[in-house]
């Protein structure tokens, strides 16, 4: 009687395994850029959606929009929206970035974006304070560019235009049209 077995030699696995460790070390590098690529990304859109949240509200309310950047230049940045008359400061939270409603009372939810969900990525805006004219939804003051950076993948520029158009752009990455 014949009796055959099947399975693997120990010399076939451990060629298998050897192979799937090259493999891994290979890929490594890429998958860390592929993530601190998407880090850089998923940064300059939630920018990017703050300030076209904050333009559509200073239209909606046909008041002006304040707009705070803290901790310029470092990791530990966050970007703040708020309808008082004083600017808000999102580090601290005090004072409070938040929408008053229509009677005057802050809103349930803070309109404040921190950099901390965003690991290496760092936010240089060349002023900390943006004023949004409530009746036309432009900047009232210089148009700028806010540029957010990782060491490893490059810059994405956000950029508010004196007639009030958010923009995105690179030069270092293919997902957006170059500045």
């Amino acid at each position: 009687m014949n009796i055959r077995e099947t399975g693997f030699t120990l010399l076939e696995l451990l060629i298998a395994v050897l192979v799937l460790g090259i493999l891994a070390t290979l890929a490594g590098p890429s998958m860390s850029s592929f993530v601190n690529e998407g880090r850089l990304k998923s940064a300059a859109e939630n920018v990017y959606s703050y300030l076209v949240y904050a333009r559509s509200e200073s239209i909606a309310r046909n008041a002006n929009v304040l707009v705070s950047f803290e901790g310029s230049s470092s990791e530990n940045w966050c970007v703040g929206i708020t309808t008082s008359s004083t600017y808000c400061d999102c580090s601290t939270g005090s004072p409070a970035c938040e929408l008053s409603t229509v009677g005057g009372a802050a809103s349930e939810s803070a309109k404040s974006l921190s950099g901390g969900g965003f690991s290496g990525i760092t936010l240089t805006a060349p002023t900390n304070q943006w004023e949004i004219d409530g009746r036309r939804g432009v900047l009232s003051v210089t148009p700028s560019n806010i540029t957010l950076n990782h060491p490893s993948v490059g810059d994405v520029i956000v950029s508010l235009n004196k007639l009030g158009r958010v923009k995105v752009c690179s030069n270092d990455l293919t997902t957006y049209p170059d500045c």
